[in-house]
C-alpha cells in the first residue's frame, strides 16, 4: 500500500487579528482518499502558529478546513456541554447482552475491553467512556451494532489525562505558573495538534507537543497547564478520552461520538487575562462494514478563556461504506492562542485513480498581494513524486 500526502506551503503569512481563513479541497478519487494538507500560518502580531490538519475525504467529497478559529469574547466564558458530568457521579453500564441507555439516563464503561451484541443510546441518553491515565489507555468495544440517536452522545470529552496547576499531565501536557503569585496563562495541551502558547510575566509556555500515530490512535489527549489571577489558581482542562470501537454489523451515528478536550477556565484580573489552557482532543478509532447517520465525530481541543487552546485529537474511521452526512471535527481550541488542528484519516489513496484539486490557488500574504500555494506529492518516505 503507498500512501501520498500533499503539502501546502504559504510561507511567511501576515493576517490581522482575529481573521477567518478557509481553504477548500476538492478531492476525486474512485475509492476513498486520504492526502494530508498542512497549512503554515504566522501572525507577527501575536505569535501565533498554526500548521493544521490532516484532511481526508470520500469519492466527489468537498471539505473545507477551517485553519484558525475566531477567538472567545474577552467578557464572556464558554459554556461546557452537558454532557461533561464527573464520572464519579454516574453508574457503570450494565453488562447486559444488549444495552440499551434511555432518555435521561447516563452510565459510564470504565477502561478497558468490554463486549456487547448491541448498544442502542436513545435520544438524551449518554454513556462516557473513561480514560486511566496512569496506563495511557481508553475504552476498547467490541460490538455487532451500535446505534447512536439524534440527541444521544457517547462521548469521552475531558476523560483522558488530567489538567494541572504547574503543568498538565500527559505526552503534551500543557505548561502552567512557576509560581503562587502573579499573573499567568497555562499553554494547551498537545495531541493531534500542538496545544497553544501560555505566558506569565516576559515567560512564554510553548504549547503542549504532539504524539501518538494518526493510522493508530489509541492515546489519551493530554491535560492543560494551569493558570494564576494573583493568588487565585486556575487548573488547566483534561485531555480527551481515547476510544477503540469495533463493529461487526454496521454502526448509525444520527447523535454525536466525542473525544473533545475540557474548557481551561479563567478571567480577567485588574484588567489582565488570567487562565488555564484547554485540554487536547483525544482519540477515536472506528472500525466496521458500514457507518451511517447523519450524526457527528469530533475530537476538538478544549477552549480557554485566556489562556493557550487545546491541540485537536486524532480520529481514524475504517470502513467500506461511509456515509457523507456524517459532520467530523478535530480543531484547535481557540483562546489567547489558539490550538492547532489534530488529524483525521479516513481511507488510503488510489494514485491510478486520484486527482487532487485545490480551489483556491492563491492566499492573501499581506493583506492585498496574493501568494502562490505549492502543492507537493509524497510517498510513505517523504521522497516528493515526480507527477
Amino acid at each position: 500500500m503507498t500512501v501520498y500526502s500533499a503539502i501546502l506551503g504559504f510561507g511567511q503569512v501576515q493576517l490581522s487579528w482575529p481573521r477567518l481563513y478557509f481553504a477548500t479541497f476538492r478531492l476525486r478519487t474512485a475509492k476513498a482518499i486520504h492526502i494530508f494538507v498542512i497549512l503554515s500560518m504566522i501572525t507577527t502580531q501575536f505569535g501565533f502558529a498554526v500548521e493544521a490538519a490532516s484532511v481526508s475525504a470520500s469519492p466527489s467529497k468537498e471539505i473545507t478546513v477551517n485553519t484558525t478559529e475566531a477567538s472567545i469574547s474577552p467578557d464572556s466564558a464558554p459554556e461546557p456541554k452537558p454532557y461533561q458530568v464527573l464520572v464519579e457521579q454516574t453508574t457503570a453500564c450494565p453488562t447486559t447482552s444488549n444495552l440499551v441507555v434511555v432518555s435521561g439516563e447516563t452510565c459510564s464503561l470504565s477502561a478497558g475491553t468490554h463486549t456487547y451484541d448491541s448498544i442502542t443510546v436513545q435520544t438524551g441518553g449518554t454513556i462516557l467512556l473513561e480514560g486511566d491515565s496512569s496506563t495511557n489507555t481508553g475504552v476498547t468495544l467490541n460490538v455487532d451494532s451500535l446505534t447512536v440517536e439524534s440527541g444521544g452522545l457517547f462521548s469521552a470529552d475531558g476523560l483522558g489525562y488530567p489538567g494541572g496547576y504547574y503543568a498538565g499531565e500527559g505526552l503534551g501536557g500543557g505548561q502552567g505558573p512557576y509560581s503562587t503569585l502573579g499573573y499567568a496563562r497555562g499553554s494547551g495541551g498537545g495531541y493531534g495538534g500542538r496545544g497553544g502558547d501560555g505566558s506569565q510575566d516576559f515567560t512564554v509556555f510553548p504549547g503542549g507537543t504532539t504524539y501518538g500515530d494518526l493510522k493508530a490512535p489509541l492515546d489519551l489527549g493530554s491535560g492543560a497547564g494551569g493558570g494564576l489571577a494573583v493568588t487565585t489558581r486556575f487548573n488547566g482542562g483534561n485531555g480527551g478520552g481515547a476510544m477503540r470501537l469495533i463493529a461487526n454489523i454496521s454502526v448509525n451515528i444520527d447523535g454525536e461520538i466525542s473525544a473533545d478536550g475540557s474548557i481551561g477556565p479563567g478571567r480577567i484580573q485588574y484588567g489582565v487575562h488570567c487562565g488555564g489552557g484547554g485540554g487536547s482532543g483525544g482519540s477515536i478509532w472506528i472500525t466496521a462494514p458500514s457507518i451511517t447517520g447523519s450524526g457527528s465525530i469530533t475530537a476538538d481541543g478544549g477552549l480557554s478563556q485566556y489562556a493557550g487552546g487545546g491541540g485537536g485529537g486524532r480520529i481514524l474511521v475504517e470502513t467500506e461504506s461511509l456515509d457523507t452526512s456524517i459532520q467530523f471535527s478535530y480543531i484547535g481550541g481557540t483562546g489567547g492562542h489558539h490550538g492547532e488542528p489534530g488529524t483525521l484519516y479516513l481511507g488510503d489513496v488510489d494514485p491510478d485513480q486520484s486527482t487532487v484539486e485545490v480551489d483556491p490557488d492563491t492566499v492573501p500574504t499581506n493583506g492585498s498581494s496574493l501568494g502562490t500555494i505549492r502543492v507537493t506529492l509524497k510517498n510513505e518516505q517523504e521522497v516528493p513524486l515526480q507527477v
